[in-house]
């Protein structure tokens, strides 16, 4: 036992970190990979229909070889991330303090290089929320939004 006593967050801090994560079942897991195809396949296109320029898939920043941005349009520096499961009960990747870390860390890496980072969740991309922000950093704010 440690000469020090633990405060009550400290204590609640530990505890969280010790409780066993729940195995996902296999038709959960098929759904999760489903949405981390289906989200960016959606936003592909809707760029096709307003006549965008098509994103790259899966894109690195040249010279990292750490992050993968889900879409990317590299003559205008736009990055895109797609938040698949934002209304999850459980918490999982990047509602984790290990996925807010790393999450942080990626956006930050591409905010310095002088990337634009739009985040876009499922409830965006199906309202046409999503795209009218795409356009919007690719083409600019001159046309009245």
């Amino acid at each position: 036992m440690s000469s020090k006593a633990l405060t009550p967050a400290q204590r609640i801090l530990a505890s969280a970190n010790k409780r066993p994560r729940r195995k996902l079942s296999p038709v959960e897991l098929a759904e999760r990979r489903a949405n981390a195809v289906k989200l960016p396949n959606a936003v592909v296109e809707q760029c096709q229909q307003i006549r965008l320029p098509p994103p790259v898939r899966e894109y690195r920043i040249p010279g990292d070889r750490k992050y993968l941005f889900d879409l990317a349009w590299p003559e205008a520096l736009l990055l895109v991330e797609c938040q698949g499961g934002t209304w999850q009960k459980q918490r999982t990747g990047h509602s984790t303090g290990t996925g807010i870390e790393r999450d942080a860390d990626k956006l930050n890496y591409a905010s310095v290089r002088g990337w634009r980072v739009l985040h876009v969740t499922t409830a965006m991309i199906e309202s046409g929320k999503a795209i009218h922000y795409i356009r919007l950093a690719i083409r600019g704010l001159g046309d009245g939004d």
